[in-house]
């Protein structure tokens, strides 16, 4: 950090120059210098879901990250973090990697290949797989009604005398 500016430097090497006058109100990363990282991972499961198969869950993703503890911290917690409409959980789960990816040519290779972040999602769709924990959006209701069909209420036919919306055979919105 210098008098009038600082000076950054990309990950390939570029070195950037920015006036301290315009980093007053900005905030920095130093990832470099950041302890282990980690990411938060969200899954949607069924609302009639067993309490007992997301305790499995949580077990054998732990277990899973022990023998992997080379790569992660092994210590994991699963979080509701939403109930909706007795249809659907999102639960929340927070992964930490040891080493903090300041190397982006090696963060990326490490990504994209079947290292570390990928063998956990792997991991995690197995388990999830193997205790039968899913989640389907509800089942809608659709009623088609054809063209001369009479709409509730009496009010009218879709093909003559309502307003009709963009998509054909809907029931109009004014109604």
């Amino acid at each position: 950090m210098g008098l009038l500016a600082t000076v950054f430097i990309r990950t390939d090497g570029q070195e950037i120059y920015a006036p301290n006058f315009i980093l007053v109100n900005k905030f920095i990363y130093n990832i470099r210098r950041s302890p282990n990282m980690g990411e938060v991972i969200q899954i949607h499961v069924a609302f009639l879901t067993p309490t007992e198969n997301i305790m499995e869950l949580r077990s054998r993703l732990r277990e899973w990250l022990q023998t992997e503890s080379r790569e992660f911290v092994p210590n994991l917690d699963i979080n509701v973090l939403q109930i909706d409409d007795t249809n659907k959980i999102t639960l929340n789960m927070f992964i930490e990697h040891k080493g903090n990816w300041q190397e982006e040519p090696t963060r990326i290779t490490t990504h994209n290949t079947t290292i570390h972040p990928i063998q956990f999602m792997f991991a995690l769709k197995d388990i999830i797989t193997d205790l039968g924990i899913c989640y389907y959006p509800p089942i809608q209701k659709v009623q088609y009604l054809g063209d001369g069909d009479v709409l509730p209420g009496n009010q009218g036919t879709l093909s003559g005398d309502t307003p009709q919306t963009f998509a054909t055979g809907m029931i109009p919105t004014t109604l």
